[in-house]
């Protein structure tokens, strides 16, 4: 419910929302519904989580020799690995968020 009230606030804010359509939403939400403009900045602000897990690179040791411990690559490729699944996640959960917006079927590939 907080994540909602959030996103409706900054769905105002993005959208330069008028304060009788917010209110209007912020009735909705109280009522326990998902408005398509609050799902849509919701679905916004998973896709980006999702992107930035894939571009942001770690900082980690600086030395040249790290990469030939065997445990520093396996942990380094089980951290990418984990970043990769939590990207999937958010991507899907962003999607079916959309879906929900615009309830119009889409093609799959």
């Amino acid at each position: 419910y907080d994540l909602v009230e959030v996103a409706a606030a900054q769905t105002m804010l993005d959208y330069s929302v008028d304060e009788e359509e917010f209110a209007k939403e912020e009735e909705e939400i109280e009522n326990g519904m998902l408005t398509p403009l609050v799902a849509r900045t919701i679905a916004d602000r998973a896709t980006e989580a999702a992107v930035n897990l894939v571009i942001e690179t770690e900082e980690g040791d600086s030395e040249e020799d790290v990469w030939d411990k065997a445990e520093f690559v396996q942990a380094a490729s089980l951290a990418n690995r984990l970043r990769w699944s939590q990207h999937e996640v958010l991507m899907k959960f962003a999607k079916n968020l959309r879906g929900l917006c615009n309830p119009e079927p889409e093609d799959e590939d």
